[in-house]
């Protein structure tokens, strides 16, 4: 029998592996003042890997068209038959296998209403396990040897943590009495942090250094050249009155530049950012951070 889901997880917007994932993960933070939301972060955190899994077979051409059907039954497939088929067609390791297995009998436990026998650093540790097969199966099928995945490049050290994690367990909120809470931030959070959306306040900025220092002088320039085109016999109004023009579409291009990088940024730039960001894993043992892709 199918062993019982989180409750959350069975809600349609939070169906997606990432979605899970970060449910278990908001959980886990809390589970430090509250430790009782230790199993609940289990079961997001499980069922995570486990459509990760279904999804990565799903579209592996090395399966047939029956045996994609039949992962998609999780009354037919389970936890066992989902690392078996991940070994045989993806490249699970046998460690990962056995770490696997042991994660899910503490899963079994909790789901099952008994209490969560693990700790913090345990549903920690496997978080940072399931993040990687995250960024390293979502859309890709590529086959993965996760023996060498959990390494660092530099040092081969297997103490690597995504920096979404790291950033995120830097953070806490401490009780300050009569219902106020202050919210603290570690030094390893702060430099781990998400790269940020430009602000409009920046390209206010940008736009009253251009309008108080630039413009005039272009101003200045372009009221000097005009004046010397108008000396010209015959043409010299009209081409003043050209170049006057193309004075003040320049000046309008250079007020409205500060604007147009801001909406540039945040278009192109950082959801760019973002990605590599959270593709990103820092070694704890040389704090060497390197992208997911790199890795093996």
């Amino acid at each position: 029998m199918h062993e019982p889901e989180d409750q959350a997880n069975s809600n349609p917007r939070c169906q997606s592996a990432l979605e899970k994932w970060q449910l278990g993960m908001n959980r886990l933070n809390r589970a430090e003042a509250e430790p009782e939301l230790l199993g609940s972060a289990m079961l997001s955190l499980h069922g995570a890997l486990e459509d990760q899994f279904r999804h990565t077979l799903v579209h592996s051409p090395r399966l047939s068209g029956a045996e994609r059907l039949k992962v998609q039954d999780v009354r037919q497939v389970q936890w066992r038959d989902l690392c078996d088929l991940m070994q045989n067609h993806v490249g699970l390791s046998d460690r990962d296998v056995k770490y696997i297995m042991k994660m899910n009998s503490l899963r079994i436990d909790a789901g099952h209403g008994g209490e969560f026998r693990g700790n913090y650093q345990d549903v920690a540790a496997y978080a940072d396990f399931i993040k990687g097969w995250l960024g390293l199966t979502e859309n890709t099928t590529a086959q993965v040897n996760r023996s060498v995945i959990n390494r660092c490049p530099r040092c081969q050290s297997m103490s690597i943590k995504a920096l979404e994690l790291i950033h995120h367990q830097g953070i806490s909120v401490v009780e300050r009495g009569r219902g106020k809470t202050e919210t603290r931030q570690t030094g390893l959070s702060l430099r781990t942090a998400p790269p940020q959306k430009m602000k409009s306040s920046s390209a206010l900025t940008w736009f009253a250094g251009i309008f108080f220092l630039v413009l005039p002088v272009v101003g200045g320039m372009a009221q000097l050249f005009v004046q010397a085109l108008e000396s010209i016999p015959l043409i010299g109004g009209m081409l003043a009155g050209i170049a006057s023009l193309v004075c003040l579409a320049i000046m309008c291009l250079l007020s409205a530049y500060p604007f147009y990088r801001v909406w540039k940024f945040n278009k192109t730039e950082y959801p760019r950012l973002l990605e590599e960001w959270r593709r990103t894993f820092m070694c704890e043992q040389c704090g060497h951070s390197f992208p997911v892709d790199t890795l093996g």
